[in-house]
């Protein structure tokens, strides 16, 4: 199994750790010392406690919570890898959430263990995230802002 191969399985493990409120398999694929950052509760947190802290109150709080990840990008060199990927929370009786993950990772004793994730709610118009099938879309060249002209100096 290649290194893209084994970090997509290991978000995925996590994905179905989500859904099945198992909180050891949640925290599995996650170093000491992880940092993550969280656009919708506290912006950053420090050490795998922090983590199994959050995703134990996450966990309660939502009840029944499903989370699926989509578009996995990953990029590995030795025992360094980069991934990026979509992740669609959904809980009954609420809309679901898209978020962006970046993720670093680094190889130890033969296992892919996080070391810092990053979530970030997209930057779409709701209208975009919420008609797309994954519920996120890039924007085209066109919806994109165009940069203002310099005025010209005199």
């Amino acid at each position: 199994m290649t290194a893209e191969q084994e970090i997509r399985a290991l978000f995925e493990a996590w994905a179905a750790a989500i859904g099945a409120g198992d909180l050891d398999r949640i925290v599995a694929h996650c170093e000491r010392d992880l940092i993550w950052f969280d656009p919708l509760l506290q912006l950053q947190h420090r050490g795998l406690e922090a983590y199994r802290r959050h995703w134990r109150a996450s966990l309660a709080e939502a009840g029944t919570l499903a989370a699926g990840i989509e578009r996995v990008e990953t990029a590995a060199a030795g025992d360094v890898a980069f991934c990026r990927a979509l992740v669609r929370f959904e809980r009954r009786g609420s809309a679901p959430v898209t978020l962006y993950l970046t993720a670093c990772l680094r190889r130890r004793r033969g296992r892919w263990l996080a070391v810092q994730e990053h979530f970030a709610l997209p930057s779409q118009a709701e209208d975009e995230i919420s008609a797309s099938p994954v519920g996120w879309a890039p924007p085209d060249a066109s919806s994109r802002p165009q940069s203002n002209p310099s005025p010209e100096v005199p």
